[in-house]
């Protein structure tokens, strides 16, 4: 029995991993004002959302924060299931807990930037949240109370 709880606690854990990484995909933010979206990739790896030729253009810069938010309930997730003891749970709940924040603050560290006539300016936008980061972000919760679980039930714990 101790076995089985532990795989299918381990597995329960890597799918919510797995849909908090996959969300990357999803719209996850919206421009209120122009009604415009950008997924996860365009978000954290950068993507140019306006071109006006040699006279200007607009864009959003690569976010490292951002990758590390979308990569930690998936490494939280390859944890839970490989390392199976005291050690690994306390890790899964980490890594899932500081990527829920850390994604729910994607809106407030994505850096937009403007470049007119060669001038670069950052610019001040407010960005709502899309589907797909509150998706990812709920997830990873989801996977922590789980690792917490894991980790508080008596017959799933191993040395």
């Amino acid at each position: 029995m101790k076995k089985i709880n532990n795989t299918i606690f381990g597995l329960a854990i890597l799918m919510f991993g797995l849909v908090a990484a996959g969300m990357i995909f999803l719209p996850v933010l919206i421009y209120n004002d122009t009604n415009s979206s950008f997924t996860g990739v365009q978000a954290v790896f950068g993507t140019e959302f306006a071109s006006l030729g040699i006279l200007g253009s607009g864009q959003i810069e690569m976010n490292v924060l951002g990758i590390i938010a979308f990569a930690l309930p998936l490494v939280a997730g390859i944890i839970a299931v490989f390392v199976n003891n005291y050690k690994g749970a306390i890790v899964s709940i980490a890594l899932f807990a500081a990527g829920a924040i850390l994604l729910f603050l994607l809106p407030s560290f994505a850096t937009t930037t403007i470049t007119v006539l060669g001038e670069t300016s950052a610019v001040d936008v407010s960005w709502t949240m899309g589907n797909g980061l509150i998706i990812a972000a709920c997830a990873s919760i989801i996977g922590a109370v789980l690792s917490l679980v894991k980790l508080l039930l008596p017959n799933a714990k191993t040395n």
